[in-house]
């Protein structure tokens, strides 16, 4: 699905999980590619539920062989 520029709702949305994520000095796990994260929206998702849903993917929990 191309990206929907005049979707104001959307850009809101971005913008507020890039503010998230700044607050918590992790911007680099936020993708630079709106349309990676649209389906996040599209799912009803809010910024708050897809940084948590980022942040998990990003920690490292081990290997798991200990």
């Amino acid at each position: 699905m191309p990206e929907n520029s005049g979707d104001a709702s959307f850009d809101q949305w971005i913008e507020k999980l890039h503010t998230l994520a700044d607050q918590e000095a992790c911007e680099w796990i936020v993708p630079d590619d709106p349309l990676i994260l649209r389906q996040a929206y599209e799912e009803g998702l809010t910024p708050e539920d897809e940084y948590d849903r980022l942040n998990k993917v990003a920690a490292w929990h081990g290997c798991g062989c200990g």
